[in-house]
């Protein structure tokens, strides 16, 4: 089976998403051949097992965007590559040129969802910023519709994903969380710490981007208050992006500096080490399909405080095996205290979190994405 995989945001830029792709990407490796297009980066050289095709891009915020036009050439190198089936990772520009050729070399066409994108268009741009809300939120609807009409399969990874898809008028959905596989052996939690050098002290954790649809300022704000009492108390924030200088300088304003650490973005084995060094995890974005990082920190035996908003919360069930709290700062904080002050049910929550990790063992659910694919190419 020869797929090609359609991304937008791929490396060199860190995300749920670029591990996500990366896991399919290998995987399909072992079962045929991939061959996966993603905007042209200047100067960024790919180093991966499976060919990248780059795509004519221009630059936007900080990133590069596919140009969403096909030339003659372009068809001509797809077709050689004797494709049986076209995934997009998304509704972006390089999605509309994915099911341009899928329009013209006749080839089934699969779309999965890993993005909010009206959630995070509200973060983005205010709700209450109509001038810029208004256009953005009508082309994300409009390609959201324009590509969902156009495939055979969409895939959304959680309930929550799938009904707002639904609400767009979207129908042959599936739901398919992405897998998680963490390492065979994770280091012993203080052993990590001293590989780390993290602080011996109560530890909460994020990983992800650094970004204005994470809600990070509640994150901020609801540890200021755990601080009252457990002074001691470390935040530990793994990730980069867009949004880090201003919380540098939250937390400067607040008197946190000394208490909070960024740890700057870190390679996917790297971020394992920071999981198995923390006490807990905390994930404050109302904005997820699924929450990735939380399927990571269960995976890595962590009990996690999420919001009630948003797809992240699906991954909990409260009071077993982590929290679910409101997304206001007292609701978050007491959470958190919750855990820190009760070590031994701290510690059953993560065990429970960890076998219930074994949901998203990766060869499960890729085998029955491979059966999907043989649906859409080989329909009944």
């Amino acid at each position: 089976m020869k797929v090609g995989l359609f991304v937008e945001l791929y490396r060199p830029y860190l995300s749920g998403v670029t591990v996500s792709v990366d896991s399919l990407a290998a995987y399909l490796q072992k079962k045929g051949e991939v061959f996966l297009f993603a905007p042209f980066v200047p100067g960024y050289q790919d180093e991966t097992d499976w060919p990248v095709f780059r795509l004519p891009s221009f630059p936007l915020a900080g990133y590069h965007f596919a140009l969403p036009w096909v030339s003659s050439a372009l068809v001509k190198e797809v077709e050689k590559l004797h494709l049986d089936l076209i995934h997009l990772q998304g509704p972006y520009p390089t999605g509309l040129v994915g099911a341009k050729l899928a329009q013209k070399l006749r080839l089934p066409l699969v779309m999965t969802f890993h993005t909010e994108i009206f959630l995070y268009l509200k973060a983005w741009t205010n709700l209450y910023n109509w001038p810029l809300f208004l256009p953005s939120y009508l082309l994300a609807r409009w390609a959201i519709r324009y590509l969902g009409r156009r495939c055979q399969l969409i895939l959304a990874p959680s309930e929550f994903t799938k009904k707002n898809l639904e609400r767009l008028k979207l129908r042959k959905i599936e739901v398919l969380p992405t897998p998680i596989k963490p390492p065979l052996c994770l280091a012993d939690q203080w052993e990590a710490r001293r590989k780390l050098n993290l602080p011996f002290a109560p530890l909460i954790l994020y990983t992800g981007r650094l970004a204005k649809e994470k809600n990070l300022f509640l994150l901020v704000s609801a540890f200021q208050e755990v601080l009252k009492k457990h002074p001691c108390a470390t935040l530990v924030l793994v990730g980069d992006g867009p949004l880090r200088l201003k919380l540098e300088k939250e937390c400067a304003f607040r008197g946190l500096s000394q208490r909070v650490i960024f740890a700057g973005q870190k390679e996917p084995a790297l971020v394992w080490e920071y999981l198995r060094a923390a006490d807990l995890f905390a994930f404050p974005s109302t904005t997820e399909t699924q929450g990735l990082s939380v399927s990571e920190a269960m995976a890595a035996g962590l009990p996690t405080v999420v919001t009630d908003q948003g797809g992240a919360k699906e991954r909990i069930c409260h009071l077993k095996d982590g929290l679910v709290a409101r997304a206001d700062k007292e609701a978050f904080a007491s959470a958190l205290n919750i855990l820190i002050e009760n070590p031994h049910w701290r510690s059953r929550l993560g065990s429970e979190a960890q076998k219930k990790s074994d949901q998203l063992e990766p060869d499960r659910l890729y085998q029955r994405l491979i059966d999907f694919y043989r649906q859409v190419i080989r329909p009944a």
